[in-house]
Formats: C-alpha cells, sequence, structure tokens
C-alpha cells in the first residue's frame, strides 16, 4: 500500500457560502514575477529600495553596512538582478559606516504560493544573504508596507526564508520559518549542502499553503514545517508577506573583503489554479466523493485507491480539531451523529494538490 501523505486545514475561502463545491488546487499559475531582463536601474513599479536606518543608527543584529537606493548597490544587467555589497566610506543619516550593500522590498504581497528563484551566491566571510518573506503587517521603520499596515513586531509578523546564506559556511543553504516560539537560532529551519552554490546557479523554492511550508532546492525537498498546531505563536503565516532579497555585513567580515553580488536570474511567485464543480447533494471529485449533504446521522466517504492509508481531519467551523480519521478502505461511513448542527470542513494535501470540502450537518 502506498501511504500518501494527507493534512487538513480549516478553510472558509470560496466554501463559506457554497455547500456542495469541490475544489482542488495545484500552483501552477503565474501571478507575479520580475524576470529582470534589460539594463540599469531595477524596476521601481515592482521594487522599494529600503535604506532608512530602522533604530536611526544602525540595523538589526549587528549588521555594519548601510543599504542604499543607489543603482550601484542594486541594479539589472545581463538577464539578472545584481545585488553589490562592497567596502566604502558611506555616510548617511547622521551616521558613518564603511560598508554598502541593499535591501529590496516588493511592492507584491500575496497569500500563499510557491515562490521559485534562480541563483548565485556571493562569496565572502562574513556576509549574510538571504532572498525571504515578512508578514505586511510588520512594524519597521522605513520598510515599504510599514505605515499603511505595520501592526506587528517580528517574529509575530511572521519570516519565511527561501534561502539564507552564510559566507562563512560556504554552500550551505538554510530555509524555514521564524515564529513567536521559534526565531534567530531556534529558528524552525533546515540545513541543505548545495555544491558550487557561489559559482553556479541553482533553483531555490518555498511552497506556502494553509498546511505547512516546504522548502526545496533543484527540485529535492530538505526541510518541512508543519505545526499540528497552527496558533499566532506557531503559525504567524496567515496574513499577506511580501518579498526581500539582500546581502548584509556582519561585523566579522573578512578584512580583505573588497566586493561581491548575489545573482538573482528571476523571482516568480506561482499561485493555485481553481477548479469548482458543483452537484446538489453530493459532494465529488476524481479524488472522493461525500454523501449525503447536508446529513443528519452518517455519510459515506468514497476514495480513490490511492488515498487509502491517508489521514483526515474534520473541523468546525472555528478550526477545532472534531475527529481525526485513517481511510481504510474505498467506502467508508463516518458516523456525525454527535456532531452538533452546523458547517464542518475535511481537507486533503496530496502531492501538489490541495482539495478542500465542506459538509453539512443538520
Amino acid at each position: 500500500m502506498n501511504l500518501l501523505k494527507a493534512y487538513f486545514h480549516f478553510i472558509l475561502s470560496f466554501l463559506l457560502f457554497t455547500p456542495s463545491v469541490s475544489i482542488a488546487q495545484v500552483d501552477s499559475n503565474l501571478i507575479w514575477s520580475d524576470e529582470f531582463d534589460g539594463s540599469g536601474q531595477i524596476d521601481t513599479s515592482k521594487w522599494f529600495q529600503q535604506y532608512i536606518l530602522p533604530n536611526g543608527q544602525s540595523w538589526f543584529s549587528g549588521e555594519v553596512q548601510h543599504y542604499t537606493n543607489r543603482e550601484e548597490n542594486s541594479f539589472v544587467k545581463d538577464g539578472c538582478l545584481h545585488i553589490v555589497a562592497k567596502k566604502e566610506n558611506y555616510a548617511s543619516q547622521g551616521a558613518a559606516k564603511e560598508y554598502t550593500s541593499a535591501r529590496l522590498n516588493s511592492k507584491f504581497a500575496f497569500k500563499y504560493g510557491r515562490i521559485e528563484t534562480r541563483v548565485k551566491m556571493p562569496t565572502g566571510f562574513g556576509l549574510w544573504t538571504a532572498i525571504w518573506t515578512l508578514g505586511q503587517n510588520i512594524t519597521e521603520n522605513g520598510g515599504y508596507w510599514n505605515k499603511q499596515f505595520g501592526s506587528a513586531q517580528w517574529p509575530a509578523c511572521g519570516e519565511m526564508n527561501i534561502l539564507e546564506y552564510w559566507g562563512k559556511s560556504p554552500n550551505d543553504i538554510l530555509g524555514g520559518v521564524h515564529a513567536p516560539n521559534g526565531w534567530g537560532g531556534g529558528a524552525h529551519q533546515g540545513l541543505a549542502f548545495v555544491n558550487s552554490a557561489e559559482t553556479t546557479f541553482h533553483v531555490y523554492e518555498t511552497i506556502w499553503n494553509p498546511f505547512e511550508v516546504i522548502f526545496k532546492v533543484d527540485g529535492v525537498e530538505y526541510y518541512r514545517y508543519a505545526p499540528i498546531d497552527k496558533t499566532p505563536n506557531s503559525w504567524p503565516l496567515n496574513n499577506k508577506h511580501y518579498l526581500l532579497a539582500n546581502i548584509a555585513v556582519r561585523p566579522d567580515i573578512d578584512t580583505t573583503f573588497l566586493q561581491t553580488e548575489l545573482l538573482v536570474d528571476y523571482i516568480r511567485v506561482y499561485q493555485t489554479d481553481t477548479l469548482t464543480s458543483v452537484d446538489e447533494g453530493i459532494i465529488d471529485n476524481q479524488n472522493f466523493k461525500v454523501y449525503p449533504n447536508p446529513v443528519s446521522n452518517l455519510f459515506t466517504l468514497e476514495t480513490s485507491n490511492d488515498l487509502i492509508g491517508a489521514k483526515l481531519r474534520i473541523e468546525n467551523i472555528t478550526g477545532k480539531e472534531i475527529e481525526r480519521i485513517i481511510i481504510q478502505s474505498s467506502i467508508s461511513n463516518i458516523d456525525c451523529s454527535n456532531f452538533p448542527p452546523g458547517i464542518y470542513f475535511l481537507s486533503i494535501l496530496q502531492d501538489d494538490k490541495i482539495i478542500h470540502q465542506k459538509f453539512i450537518v443538520e
């Protein structure tokens, strides 16, 4: 028997007002991208160059650079975004520093999807490179979204690292999630060894859905974050996020360092194509069928054979788990006679498809 993983989540979107709708989702619809074609200035309709010192003196975590909005530190050339960190004396906002770099914020925010980027890493002991996301609701002086949406401090706003790269540990890639119950050095993260990360382009991918966040390099998964109990403490990922790209300079920077650059071939965000089918009294699709709907005491679940052994979870409209079921056969009878009348949800995540179902208990 092929045991497939199945997870579920309380989903109101698309379902709340349609009793008999099945939805299959695949992250295949490109909704935003920058291919970094052309040359010269970055596309300012897509990117904001964040340079204001958030505390008036310096950046976080002991970083020693100034971020700038100059073309010298971020530009497009030869089909790539170039983020350049360099050693130079530079004074801004009343503070003099010996290094400059760039920190870009996307002017696009989204909730759920697949983020894919093709990147060649910079070189240099003491550099800290990342392509990542922050919650649109972060309160961060100088950030693009702060004035309009800022309401949560980090890490309560949530953070996902599509890739994080420390120059002191060449070819080691970190991907993960920062949340109130795990952040900084204690973040929920995994490590992937990527041979030739600094000399060859590699594809980095993050898949974010209501169940989990998956991190891949060159199509190979190396970490998955899927807390069972999704609270603001463990899952600050229920709000929109935006993209960032930067090179930070740490206090332990190599004294011989002069200049390096992060090369980004593209950044793409995909979301789901949504396919719906409606049939009065029956929730039906190619993977499973639930009937009758609405139900009083007992409903029947018919599944395809490849879902036998999968886990199924039922939640009420508040998101509280009511029952957890292992599918034992292609036809299962589920007793809901002790369920109070109301709306209930069951969901299955299978490979790259998420199928959400709603049923009503009379």
